[in-house]
């Protein structure tokens, strides 16, 4: 175990860890320790992440799932939904979100439900989960979607929009352009009805256009979409690079001339990907801007007009930007 004393400083064994589990497991019941709690957990996950192979985290990760403070973290929803989540990422569509994850991220509304059924200490931990870097990045991808879906409008009044696997889609609602007739169409395409009964739920309105159905099959076929002026998918990390390319390659084919395609992933550079993994089975595939910029490689060079790669403002996520030419 020739990490441990170099991550534990005076104490060689995992011992060290786990009393401070102990203490966590303690102040976890107040609200602003719970949030101390977690900041001191992603701070120390991080550096353990750095120094331990795999054999080393698989011993850690046994050690803290056994301990009482594991049962007491997954009373918050969100992240009882993550680590179950990140658990199950084989059953989700091609480049598919969770849209229940989702909403617990974006803090939207609808997930207060969940809240209510939380305990004091479930409560106490979503405060400081859902201000973690990865949601914060999903709050801000939010924001940028819905800007940039009213900056195509306002470029070509009726514009057309796609968004492969968006969750509940609740970007379209900040739109500004949609409401004022700029957008024609605003195309969810999802694999669940019970996402797209949410979506025209939540957004009764001609413009927002649920569609479920298998995602690479309905990209491949012009006739069941049609082509649009902006598509954007932000679950790359679910992927891996084959499948991602192929979604990459089959997106950009619904983009019309002069359009856009933005793709987007978590890549843990914010600093917490170590503590959302804690529980998780199977990683996520995450990207770097080297990575993003590889997959575009895929694309038909003399389609492209331009191309861009850039990180979120915090780190957590990296886009991939494509204009046809």
């Amino acid at each position: 175990m020739r990490n441990w004393g170099r991550f534990l400083g005076t104490t060689p064994e995992p011992a060290g860890l786990m009393a401070r589990a102990d203490a966590w497991a303690d102040q976890i019941r107040d609200p602003t320790g719970a949030y101390r709690v977690v900041a001191e957990m992603v701070s120390d996950l991080a550096a353990m992440a750095e120094v331990c192979d795999n054999a080393e985290w698989g011993l850690l990760r046994s050690a803290l799932l056994a301990h009482p403070l594991s049962q007491l973290l997954r009373r918050d929803p969100l992240l009882a939904r993550a680590w179950r989540r990140c658990d199950a990422l084989g059953q989700m569509g091609v480049g598919q979100q969770d849209a229940v994850l989702v909403d617990l991220m974006l803090r939207h509304p609808e997930s207060e439900v969940l809240l209510r059924r939380a305990d004091d200490i479930g409560r106490n931990v979503y405060e400081a989960t859902s201000a973690l870097p990865g949601c914060e990045a999903m709050r801000d991808c939010r924001r940028l979607l819905a800007r940039l879906g009213d900056s195509v409008a306002e470029r070509r009044w009726g514009a057309e929009i796609l968004g492969i696997g968006p969750a509940y889609m609740r970007e379209a609602a900040l739109s500004l352009s949609g409401p004022a007739g700029g957008i024609r169409r605003w195309v969810g395409l999802v694999p669940y009805q019970d996402d797209a009964t949410v979506i025209a739920r939540s957004m009764p309105v001609p413009w927002v256009i649920p569609y479920v159905a298998r995602t690479l099959p309905t990209l491949l076929r012009p006739d069941l979409l049609g082509s649009f002026d902006l598509v954007y998918c932000t679950g790359l990390d679910q992927l891996p690079d084959q499948s991602a390319e192929l979604l990459m390659v089959a997106a950009f084919a619904r983009v019309r001339p002069g359009g856009r395609l933005l793709l987007a992933g978590h890549d843990g550079g914010g600093g917490d990907a170590a503590f959302w993994r804690l529980a998780a089975a199977t990683v996520l595939h995450q990207r770097d801007e080297a990575r993003f910029a590889g997959l575009a490689a895929a694309l038909p060079p003399r389609d492209i007009a331009a191309r861009r790669v850039f990180r979120s403002i915090n780190d957590a996520m990296v886009y991939l930007e494509v204009e046809k030419a």
